[in-house]
C-alpha cells in the first residue's frame, strides 16, 4: 500500500502574522507560512467558503496562481478535497518544492454512482477494503495517490490545524450530502480516503458517520454503525428506513435485520424516519418501533392507509421527543408529551379525536401542522373544548374541507401566533358558512402588535381560487379553493356558485382586519389567469368576481381604511374611481398604482 509521509505534527492554531494574496507567476499557488489566529480563521471561514466559488473560478479556468495565507487556505484545500471525493482531480507534477507549489488540472465530468467495487479491485489500487464504494471515483483517486502530487497534497493537509479540517469535513459532507441515501455514502465514504490523517480526522467526526439508511447493504450499515460509535462513546445516530428500495424477495431477511438494528440501538437514536408502505412483515417493524427512545429528539413516521399497526410507540418512554411527523390513519401514543415543539399531523375521520387528544396533551407546542388529503370527506366536528397552545408561534391548516377547517381554528388559542397559513376546500352548496373565517380568527386570540405594523395585503384572485395574504409580521395567508367547480355549468348553478364565492370572499379577504385588526399601508389586487387555459374566463372564482366586482370592491376598500397605497389591475380602475368618489372609503389614501395586464397564474 501507498505509504504517506510522515512530516511531523501539524501546526498548532495559535498563530500570529498576515494574510496574503498576491500573484505568484502563472500555474502555481505557493502555500506560504503567513497565518492568523485560529478565531480569526473560524470567524471568516463561513464567508470565504460562500465565495470559493467565485474566487476558484478563475484560478481553475485560467490557471491564474495565488499566494494563500492561512485565512485563504480553507477555500483551496476545501475545492481540493471536492474535487477528489467528485473523482475529477488530476495533479500534474510538482512544480517548486521550495514553495510546496503544485500544478493543478481539473476534469469536469458527471461520474457513475451506481457501480460498486469489489474487495480485490480495491486492495489492488491500495485502498482499504470496503467492497460497497465507487469504482470510477475511487480509480482516480487511487491513479492521484499513486503520483508524487499526492505527497504534495499530503503536505498541505498537514499544515493545517485539526479543527480546520473537520470544519472543511463538515461543509464537505453537508455540502455533497443531499438526503439521498445513494449520494450520500458516495459523498462521505471518500472523506475516509484522502489520505491517513484525513482518515483519522474523519473519525472522530459523528456527523460523517451517524446519518445511516438502514436500505443500504449489511456490511455498509456495520462500517457506518462502527465508526459512529468509535468517533463518539455515544453517537447521536440519524435512521432513514424505506422497505419500498429493498427488493421483494429480500424483504423477510431485510425486516429481521432492521428489527435487531432499531432494537439494538434505538438508546442512541436522536433522529427517526421510518416509512411502512406493506402488511408484509409489519409486526416486526411495530415491535422494534415500540422500544425506549431516550434520545430521540426527531421522529417521521409515514403509514400506508392499509397498513395497521399498533398505536403504541417508543413504550411510551421518548421524553426528549420535540420534532413530530406522523402520515398516517391512526393517532399515535408515544407518552407523555411536555418535550414536543412541533407537530406535523395528517388528519381524517379515523385519528382525528387521537391526535386532537394528542394537541391537548402537549402545552408546548410552538408549530402546529393540520393536513388533509385533497379529496378528504369532511371530519366530524364534535364540539369540544378550546385547545391553548399558549407558545405557538406558527399554524398551518391544509388541504381541509372548509366546515372542518374553520370549526378547527375556532377551537385553537394561539396568542403568540406569528405565522398562520390557512387552506381550505370549499364545496358547493346554497347554505351560508355555519362559522365564517372571521369569527374564526377572532377565537385564536390574536391581535396584531401595534409596534409592529404590516406593510402590505395582498389580494390574488386566480381561476380556481381566492388568496389573501400579508408581508412582515405577523405572516399570514388565506386560500379558499374552489377547484372542484371548475367544469359545473347551467344557470342555477352559476347563480348559486358566484353567490356562495362571492359570500366566501367577503369574509376571507376582509379576516386580517377583522380578525386580527390589520391594517396595511398598501394594498395589492391581482387577478391571475392561465394562459394555457382557453376557458381562462370561465374560472369560478373569476367568473364571480367580474360579475360582483363593485360589492366585492367596496367590501375590501371598507375593510381596509388605512391604506395608502393601492395597486390594482387596469381593467377595474372605473369600479374603483366610484367608490373613491366616497370621502369615507379610503381616507387616507394618497397613490394608485395602475397594472397595465393581468398576472399569469402562479398557483
Amino acid at each position: 500500500m501507498f505509504e504517506l509521509p510522515r512530516l511531523g505534527d501539524p501546526p498548532t492554531p495559535e498563530y500570529a502574522g498576515k494574510t496574503s494574496l498576491r500573484s505568484r507567476g502563472a500555474g502555481r499557488v505557493g502555500l506560504r507560512e503567513d497565518a492568523v489566529t485560529w478565531s480569526a480563521v473560524e470567524k471568516n471561514l463561513s464567508e470565504d467558503m460562500s465565495k470559493r466559488s467565485e474566487i476558484l473560478e478563475l484560478f481553475w479556468k485560467e490557471r491564474f496562481a495565488f499566494d494563500f495565507g492561512v485565512q485563504q487556505q480553507p477555500v483551496l484545500v476545501f475545492a481540493v478535497l471536492e474535487k477528489a471525493l467528485s473523482g475529477g482531480l488530476n495533479f500534474a507534477a510538482p512544480v517548486d518544492d521550495h514553495d510546496l507549489a503544485c500544478e493543478f488540472s481539473v476534469k469536469f465530468g458527471d461520474v457513475d454512482y451506481k457501480e460498486f467495487a469489489e474487495t480485490t479491485v480495491r486492495e489492488a489500487h491500495g485502498l482499504s477494503a470496503e467492497p460497497w464504494v465507487d469504482v470510477h471515483r475511487m480509480r482516480r483517486l487511487a491513479e492521484f495517490r499513486a503520483g508524487p502530487s499526492s505527497q504534495r497534497l499530503d503536505m498541505v493537509l498537514h499544515r493545517f490545524p485539526t479543527e480546520l479540517v473537520k470544519k472543511i469535513l463538515e461543509l464537505c459532507q453537508h455540502e455533497e450530502s443531499p438526503s439521498s441515501k445513494k449520494k450520500r455514502l458516495s459523498a462521505t465514504v471518500p472523506l475516509a480516503s484522502i489520505n491517513q490523517r484525513i482518515r483519522e480526522i474523519s473519525f472522530t467526526c459523528p456527523d460523517i458517520w451517524s446519518t445511516i439508511y438502514l436500505q443500504w447493504p449489511e456490511e455498509v450499515v456495520a462500517v457506518y454503525l462502527h465508526r459512529a460509535k468509535k468517533s463518539h462513546e455515544h453517537p447521536a445516530l440519524t435512521i432513514y428506513l424505506d422497505p419500498r428500495d429493498s427488493r421483494l424477495e429480500d424483504l423477510k431477511s431485510n425486516m429481521d435485520r432492521w428489527e435487531s438494528f432499531l432494537k439494538q440501538n434505538m438508546a442512541f437514536i436522536k433522529t427517526l424516519d421510518v416509512v411502512i408502505h406493506n402488511e408484509n412483515r409489519k409486526h416486526a417493524l411495530a415491535l422494534a418501533l415500540n422500544t425506549p427512545a431516550p434520545a430521540l429528539l426527531t421522529c417521521s413516521l409515514v403509514v400506508a392507509n392499509k397498513v395497521h399497526l399498533p398505536t403504541s410507540l417508543f413504550s411510551k418512554q421518548a421524553p426528549q421527543l420535540r420534532n413530530v411527523t406522523f402520515r398516517s390513519n391512526a393517532p399515535y401514543d408515544f407518552g407523555p408529551a411536555s418535550s414536543l415543539r412541533v407537530l406535523d399531523i395528517r388528519l381524517n375521520q379515523e385519528n382525528a379525536r387521537g391526535f386532537l387528544n394528542l394537541i391537548k396533551s402537549a402545552p408546548g407546542i410552538e408549530s402546529l401542522t393540520l393536513v388533509c388529503s385533497y379529496d378528504a370527506k369532511p371530519i366530524s366536528s364534535t364540539l369540544r373544548k378550546p385547545l391553548i397552545l399558549s407558545q405557538c408561534r406558527a399554524l398551518t391548516i391544509r388541504n381541509m374541507h372548509w366546515t372542518f377547517a374553520r370549526y378547527l381554528m375556532s377551537m385553537l388559542r394561539l396568542p403568540a401566533l406569528d405565522q398562520l397559513y390557512f387552506h381550505e376546500v370549499q364545496e358547493l352548496s346554497p347554505e351560508d358558512p355555519a362559522i365564517t373565517l372571521t369569527s374564526a380568527l377572532t377565537s385564536i386570540g390574536y391581535d396584531a402588535p401595534a409596534d409592529r405594523p404590516t406593510q402590505s395585503i395582498i389580494i390574488d384572485v386566480h381561476p380556481h381560487r381566492a388568496v389573501v395574504s400579508t408581508d412582515g409580521s405577523p405572516r399570514l395567508a388565506f386560500v379558499s379553493d374552489w377547484q372542484e367547480y371548475e367544469r359545473l355549468a347551467g344557470d342555477v348553478v352559476e347563480e348559486t356558485l358566484s353567490r356562495r364565492i362571492l359570500t366566501t370572499l367577503d369574509d376571507v379577504l376582509a379576516a386580517p382586519a377583522y380578525g386580527c385588526h390589520i391594517q396595511p399601508k398598501q394594498l395589492v389586487l391581482r387577478v391571475h389567469n392561465n394562459r394555457n387555459n382557453g376557458a381562462q374566463n370561465n374560472g369560478s372564482v373569476t367568473s364571480a368576481f367580474r360579475q360582483g366586482i363593485q360589492p366585492f370592491l367596496l367590501q375590501v376598500l371598507r375593510a381596509y381604511p388605512s391604506v395608502e397605497v393601492l395597486q390594482v389591475p387596469e381593467h377595474v380602475m372605473a369600479a374603483v374611481k366610484i367608490l373613491l368618489d366616497d370621502p369615507n372609503i379610503l381616507p387616507h389614501l394618497g397613490t394608485i398604482q395602475v397594472c397595465d395586464a393581468e398576472a399569469p397564474d402562479s398557483v
